[in-house]
């Protein structure tokens, strides 16, 4: 969609909640925290809103992000599960992950913030520590959006300094969630493995970049063996509870909550996904990943046996690469 008229959409959907006796540039400047001059440079356009401040003013003023996106469709949709895809497989990766870092950074005195995570694969927040890896989501990503005679190899992906330092901010910012969950899928780096031997084997990635893949895997393998031995992270300190599942997770889900906020997003590709601010949404999405927890075994800070058992079989998957 036209980047000016989603701008109309969302202004239109403001002066809507907005009562005639109020002033506009007030009413946005108490809800962003701004002063009065960066309310004018959005307004009037030269300044584009971010995702969090439109998340913002959306959850303020009570109105969805369909509305935005397609308002004749939002009027009339019936009730139901709609997902508004605001993230989408051709999005700029480096704004998705500076508006996820504006919206953790925000977090970081909210003792209300919590997040839950039930995943088949990696989580961004860990494998984002590691280049490698994190090459590697890449050129997954490129594999999906690009026709057969474009594929390109693993070793022609590269992750400029910018985009680096973003991810970089990235990993380390997801601690500021007074309370975060992860729910791993029992054959969590099994499906890594597969993966990458399978492009091993049709040379798209060459036996030295596994070998440097493979470090990372044993790295962040570590990495959450301690995560789960503590049970917080080491810098902020806030709790991080672990579940294995014992049932197959088919795809990402993930939320995060506080009392103003109430985001969801489902994976729809290896680094983005589909996002939404709808309560019904966030209700459905909260209600999948409870139940993936009930039918899951916590491994933070307990569960000893079955964290050494999740730990050496997740070992011997990245030892098979």
């Amino acid at each position: 969609m036209d980047r000016d008229i989603l701008y109309q959409n969302l202004m239109e959907a403001i002066k809507q909640k907005i009562p005639l006796n109020k002033n506009v540039v007030n009413v946005l400047m108490e809800i962003l925290q701004i002063q009065k001059e960066a309310v004018y440079r959005r307004i009037s356009g030269k300044v584009p809103f971010s995702f969090f401040e439109i998340v913002t003013i959306s959850e303020k003023l009570d109105f969805s992000l369909d509305d935005i996106v397609n308002p004749s469709y939002s009027n009339s949709k019936p009730s139901g599960f709609l997902i508004t895809e605001f993230i989408d497989p051709t999005a700029n990766y480096y704004t998705v992950l500076e508006e996820m870092v504006m919206l953790l950074r925000s977090l970081k005195e909210n003792e209300n913030a919590e997040g839950c995570e039930a995943t088949n694969t990696l989580p961004q927040p860990i494998y984002l520590m590691h280049e490698n890896i994190s090459r590697y989501f890449l050129f997954k990503w490129e594999l999906q959006n690009r026709e057969r005679s474009e594929i390109i190899p693993y070793k022609d992906i590269t992750i400029p300094p910018k985009l680096r330092e973003i991810q970089l901010e990235n990993a380390h910012v997801i601690e500021n969630l007074h309370t975060g969950n992860y729910i791993f899928d029992n054959l969590l780096f099994h499906h890594l493995a597969e993966e990458i031997k399978l492009f091993r084997s049709i040379d798209l990635i060459s036996e030295e970049e596994c070998r440097l893949i493979k470090a990372d895997l044993f790295s962040i393998l570590e990495f959450i063996q301690n995560l789960a031995k503590k049970g917080h992270y080491e810098n902020s300190g806030n709790k991080i509870n672990i579940y294995i599942s014992a049932i197959t997770i088919p795809t990402s889900y993930c939320y995060i909550r506080t009392d103003e906020i109430q985001l969801s997003l489902i994976k729809a590709f290896s680094i983005n996904g589909v996002t939404s601010t709808e309560k019904k949404i966030f209700e459905k999405v909260k209600c999948w990943l409870d139940s993936f927890k009930r039918h899951s075994t916590l491994i933070s800070q307990t569960g000893e046996k079955e964290r050494t058992h999740f730990i050496n079989d997740q070992r011997l998957a990245i030892q098979s690469i």
